[in-house]
């Protein structure tokens, strides 16, 4: 079986994630929503990016050996093999987990949340609402 995929990710739009029942949605919002729904768990909004900050069409993909970011309250780069430690994420899980891409950038990973480089701020203008929902 292939573990590997990369699929374009519409925005907005939904893609189903291979190997697990799991589908990311994307919408778009003005920054005034993004405190609103911040904490909202029935929509389980899961990372908000600036839509400034890239540019370019966006891919989710899984994760691979070596990928690496810096998530939002992290102060330097990690690689996500070690947060995926941190979290207890089993191994049968972590082969398809997703990944949100632009070219070769690390935008937003799944329970991690969005790069700080990229995450949407409060003088964000626009921004890309990022949500899962089961499939």
């Amino acid at each position: 079986e292939n573990r590997n995929y990369r699929l374009p990710l519409p925005v907005p739009g939904a893609v189903r994630i291979p190997g697990l029942h799991l589908v990311l949605h994307t919408e778009l919002f003005e920054n005034t929503t993004v405190t609103e729904m911040s904490g909202d768990v029935y929509n389980r909004c899961v990372g908000f990016l600036d839509l400034d900050r890239f540019s370019g069409s966006l891919e989710v993909r899984n994760w691979r050996p070596g990928d690496q970011y810096q998530p939002e309250g992290r102060t330097a780069a990690e690689k996500i093999k070690v947060l995926f430690q941190e979290a207890r994420i089993p191994l049968w899980e972590r082969r398809h987990w997703p990944l949100i891409t632009a070219g070769d950038i690390i935008l937003w990973a799944r329970r991690f949340g969005p790069a700080a480089s990229f995450a949407a701020g409060s003088t964000a203008g626009p921004v890309l609402g990022i949500r899962e929902t089961e499939a």
